[in-house]
């Protein structure tokens, strides 16, 4: 509907009377400007219900309103000789506009009980209700009007055609009126949905931007801790520190666990999270799980077995780091509540499964579109379960299992520990696969989780030879399902391109263990440059970096024609930033912290070239599955150079303490000088750029309080206050000062 206004004029666009033998009605002056209601195509007229039991009542009315027309539209008169088709009538039409109603009809107060059931039961408040009674003995006129919802009182004796006239324009008046606060006030509230809405995008806009900045923060100075801890643990150590090393490992993969659940669950509810469509090997995928927690489970003494029945393709096609993930967060959670006997793994296809298990539902589920899939021959619903024998869940805790921050019993947390987040996690991406998750559980005898998931069915590729093989580069066969060979990777050429000092020493000596002696670049420019005078088999590319990013820097790479894995490692772990690597002609993509293992992986699948497997004589070993890390920030000191928390850091290394001492002045010359170049110049970006190095590089070598002056810049240039980004400048060149005085009295 819309609104028009019109100056307030006796004609037929307002009120109009064309029967000749009623006299003239003046209405009432409402204003110079009012406004009438123009309604949709299908209300062409007024609807007037007439209720009243004498015939001639009715025909009188007709008779006394013939040519009435207000706002330009004519009425309809609707009949009914009795309440009780009144109702059938108010059943059906659900716009009329007025209804006259008689008193005394089928009982003494069928009219007013009338009026009753249209307020209360059928809940119309618009409808304008008119009282015309012949008895008004029967329903005096105080009592009707104190006790009923009605809009006007006439007796028939004083009901002449001017006042039917009267009564009824004022009627229709009103409930026009009414129609048009109605659509104000939805207009109204679908501004404030509107403006609502938009707000809660831009939130949304703003936790995931908060989201991929905190993921950033927390892992840059991670992987430095843990590339340490690990190549740590691969030297040779007493068992005291090989004690230590593996505490720092094994605390550092719990914490990676609890933020990645955070972050997870942060990208579920924003909607952020898309699944990938792959093929992949499902037996090869169970078999690691199985690899990866068989010795936990053994450490409990507990039995961990798979049973995968022979109608599951072995193949299939849809998201395997996802459906991994959840598999082993079932697998991980029956482990942590079992202290004796074993866990099984079940897979079976769902269609071709004829017992079905009765399991109690303890979500809200929507169920699959099982029919259309079984018409779909490509594809599949499968089905895992995970059962144990641990302790069990009460039936009355049941219906918190898939609440957020939530566990059975809060003793449980405090006993177990976790963030009670991963199987609200597992639900959403089960749900968002096609399938609903369930479980039946006993206390004291153990627990089954099911879940379906949906998938095409998938197929073994075997990936021709790479056209990038040349003779200086090894060459191994496999397809993208067969386990990758367990050989030596020494000898390819790798570029790195990485600006932070001690990342650059973690990555090289993690490269150096592999047999890789790789070539650095400072920055993307450096790294186009590199690319220009010397061939790679790989090049490994961090994103944020100075004078040119990663990103840029793929794109010129590609732009001129080379044809070379690129594979971005940083600590942005967005699904836009994936697709921002995408974009630009990368490869793949590793999240900081790297694993060590991964980036095996990534080299192998990369970098060397494949040949049919048929072909290699050699035996082929399993890999670890890739995983996302997540690091944390080192505790808060307020030391300007904690050196024993350095050493401690590198394992005690006092010659590499000195070694990236020595290099501290020249970085943190470079970095403060390009800092106060760019808050001279207003460079907003520059400063950005400048202070997030600055505190990388602070916090990888214990210098907390620089660490926290360039996060102070870092907050003051985004909220765009430069004249505090000014002054904090001055901050770092102090610190700086200080941090150079205590490094060369202490080196």
């Amino acid at each position: 509907m819309k609104l028009i206004r019109k100056k307030d004029k006796k004609t037929d666009e307002d009120v109009a009377i064309s029967n000749t033998d009623s006299p003239d009605v003046d209405m009432p002056d409402e204003s110079n400007v009012w406004k009438v209601l123009v309604v949709d195509d299908e209300r062409e007229v007024w609807k007037i219900l007439v209720v009243d039991d004498e015939p001639d009542v009715h025909e009188i009315t007709r008779i006394s309103l013939k040519g009435f027309k207000f706002a330009g539209r004519n009425i309809e008169l609707i009949n009914a000789s009795s309440a009780a088709e009144a109702r059938e009538i108010l059943n059906k039409e659900k716009d009329i506009a007025v209804a006259i109603i008689d008193v005394v009809m089928e009982t003494e107060d069928a009219g007013l009980q009338l009026v009753k059931y249209i307020r209360n039961q059928l809940n119309l408040k618009r409808i304008r209700l008119i009282i015309r009674t012949g008895q008004p003995g029967n329903a005096p006129e105080r009592y009707v009007i104190e006790n009923f919802d009605i809009d006007g009182y006439k007796e028939k004796t004083e009901l002449t055609a001017q006042k039917i006239y009267t009564v009824l324009t004022s009627a229709i008046k009103s409930y026009r009126d009414i129609l048009v606060i109605e659509q104000s006030m939805a207009e109204q509230q679908i501004e404030a949905l509107k403006r609502e809405k938009a707000a809660a995008e831009a939130a949304n806009i703003a936790k995931s931007e908060f989201l991929a900045n905190m993921s950033h923060e927390i892992r840059t100075p991670m992987n430095a801790i843990i590339g340490m801890g690990r190549l740590i643990r691969e030297t040779n150590l007493t068992d005291e520190q090989g004690q230590y090393a593996d505490v720092i490992i094994h605390s550092s993969e719990i914490l990676l666990s609890l933020i990645e659940d955070i972050l997870d669950f942060s990208k579920i509810e924003a909607g952020k999270i898309e699944l990938e469509s792959v093929n992949f090997d499902l037996e090869n995928l169970v078999s690691k799980i199985i690899d990866m927690l068989k010795i936990k489970a053994s450490e409990k003494g507990l039995l961990l077995n798979c049973y995968i029945n022979q109608d599951v393709p072995r193949f299939l096609k849809g998201d395997s780091g996802r459906l991994r993930q959840i598999i082993l967060n079932l697998v991980n959670n029956a482990i942590k509540f079992t202290t004796k006997g074993e866990i099984i793994i079940t897979v079976r296809n769902k269609e071709a499964d004829n017992n079905q298990h009765n399991i109690e539902k303890t979500s809200n589920e929507t169920k699959n579109e099982e029919a259309d899939l079984k018409n779909d021959p490509n594809q599949v619903i499968i089905s895992f379960s995970v059962s144990d024998t641990g302790i069990g869940i009460p039936k009355d805790r049941m219906n918190r299992l898939f609440q957020p921050f939530s566990q059975a019993d809060a003793s449980t947390t405090r006993k177990y520990g976790g963030t009670g987040l991963g199987l609200v996690i597992s639900k959403r991406l089960v749900e968002l696969m096609g399938g609903n998750i369930s479980v039946q559980s006993q206390e004291g005898e153990g627990s089954t989780f099911e879940f379906t998931a949906s998938f095409e069915k998938g197929f073994d590729i075997i990936k021709p030879v790479d056209k990038r093989a040349d003779s200086s580069k090894p060459v191994y066969g496999i397809g993208s399902n067969v386990s990758l060979p367990d050989f030596p990777i020494a000898g390819t050429r790798v570029l790195l391109a990485e600006d932070n000092s001690f990342n650059q020493i973690v990555a090289l000596k993690v490269l150096e263990k592999m047999g890789i002696h790789a070539d650095l670049a400072n920055n993307g420019k450096e790294a186009v440059e590199a690319v220009r005078k010397k061939p790679y088999d790989i090049i490994l590319m961090d994103i944020q970096m100075p004078q040119m990013d990663g990103l840029e820097a793929a794109r010129i790479i590609r732009a001129e024609k080379f044809d070379i894995p690129i594979i971005a490692m940083t600590a942005n772990t967005t699904l836009q930033d994936r697709e921002n690597c995408v974009a630009a002609g990368m490869d793949s993509y590793i999240s900081k912290p790297v694993d060590h293992d991964k980036l095996r992986d990534v080299i192998y699948k990369h970098a060397i070239t494949y040949i049919p497997p048929d072909q290699i004589k050699s035996s082929v070993s399993d890999i670890n599955s890739q995983s996302s890390c997540m690091d944390s920030q080192p505790s808060s000191l307020s030391a300007i150079f904690d050196r024993e928390d350095f050493l401690n850091r590198i394992g005690g290394n006092d010659d590499l303490v000195n070694q990236i001492i020595e290099t501290i002045p020249e970085n943190l010359s470079q970095y403060i000088h390009k800092l106060k170049t760019a808050a001279d110049n207003n460079d907003v970006q520059g400063v950005i750029r400048e202070a997030h190095g600055i505190k990388g590089f602070a916090a990888n070598c214990s210098a907390h309080r620089l660490r926290d002056a360039a996060f102070q810049t870092e907050l003051a240039v985004k909220s765009g206050d430069m004249e505090k980004v000014r002054l904090l400048v001055c901050d770092i060149e102090r610190e700086g000062r200080d941090l150079l005085s205590v490094c060369c009295s202490r080196a």
